[in-house]
């Protein structure tokens, strides 16, 4: 990634460096100066009120593309005026991380929840199945479950994941179940997501390592 990929209005989620306050922005791309420096419109508070954050503050930064997204770091150049609602950001280029959209972190996450056997036409095959969630990514999530030996790998499923109020419920196809240690896990592979859909995957999955990082 180069500051020259960038285009103006294009948007960007920044935080203060480790996120210990918990807030989150949506900033936009006003001005790219060079390829160590860019500017981006102040932050907004809900009720309007403007983020004016003070020189030398170092930002985390995640910029998505159609197919991949972009992990850096920043530190802002120097406290905007009063008047002034734009602030300008020197970027860390050593800190820039890139990751295939889909695959957008595989995170552990223990969740209680269930998935359903399906027919290619959508008719359910079989009642739900009880399951704990072991990771999940914006492209898949592995399941342990009591019995693996019921699926194979191409089958048709719905796993109610339950993640959030965003997060519900995916489809997708099985592409492992297997058993370890007397311990039984089937992969599925998620399907037919909308993009707004996989958007809320990657916010939900990027908020949650970032808790789990302060821990």
């Amino acid at each position: 990634m180069k500051l020259s990929d960038f285009k103006i209005r294009d948007k960007i989620k920044c935080c203060r460096e480790g996120n210990e306050s918990g807030n989150q922005f949506i900033v936009r791309i006003e001005d790219v100066v060079d390829e160590q420096k860019f500017i981006t419109d102040l932050p907004i508070v809900t009720g309007g009120g403007f983020v004016r954050f003070r020189e030398n503050t170092k930002l985390d930064f995640i910029y998505k593309t159609e197919h991949e997204i972009y992990i850096f770091k920043g530190e802002v150049a120097k406290t905007p005026a009063l008047n002034d609602k734009t602030m300008e950001v020197v970027l860390s280029p050593s800190s820039i991380k890139r990751v295939q959209r889909r695959n957008f972190f595989r995170l552990p996450f223990g969740k209680q929840c269930s998935i359903i056997h399906f027919a290619d036409n959508f008719s359910c095959e079989d009642k739900s199945i009880e399951a704990v969630s072991v990771n999940v990514s914006a492209g898949g999530v592995r399941l342990k479950i009591d019995d693996s030996s019921k699926f194979q790998n191409g089958d048709f499923v719905f796993v109610d994941l339950n993640l959030s109020k965003d997060v519900k419920g995916c489809w997708g196809n099985v592409v492992e179940a297997l058993e370890v240690d007397d311990n039984h896990f089937v992969s599925v592979e998620f399907k037919y997501l909308f993009q707004k859909e996989i958007d809320q995957l990657v916010s939900f999955i990027f908020d949650k390592q970032r808790e789990q990082n302060r821990v």
